[in-house]
């Protein structure tokens, strides 16, 4: 089985609304424990949920196709200014992909911090 492309980008959002958003995540996690739901590729999907969380920190979020398409999230939240600024969305997409530094793990080195070096907003 191939290695999936993982990233990881660093939020633009104060304290207080990144509170807000971990608590939606938490709240959406609680209903789904509570009442599963079915995974729809145009509805309710991985970008999709996302989103509806993010409109509770920015109500007036646009709809824009990138949501119904996987892997496009991270473009759509730069253009929208989620992400840390000085930076060019191909930046941070080149400096956020995990996986080599991920494989190169040693051990007793902490997994975490290994795959934010580099990482623009994580140093």
């Amino acid at each position: 089985m191939p290695t999936p492309d993982v990233y990881i980008y660093r939020l633009a959002i104060p304290p207080a609304q990144l509170k807000t958003l971990f608590l939606a995540y938490v709240e959406q996690a609680s209903k789904l424990e509570n009442k599963p739901e079915f995974y729809n590729t145009l509805t309710s999907n991985c970008t999709t949920v996302v989103y509806h969380i993010a409109k509770r920190i920015v109500p007036d979020l646009p709809l824009d196709y990138r949501l119904l398409a996987s892997g496009y999230f991270a473009e759509y939240a730069h253009e929208q200014g989620g992400l840390i600024e000085g930076f060019s969305y191909a930046e941070l997409h080149e400096k956020g992909y995990i996986v080599p530094r991920a494989k190169a793990i040693q051990p007793g080195e902490n997994f975490s911090e290994v795959i934010r070096r580099g990482v623009p907003g994580m140093e």
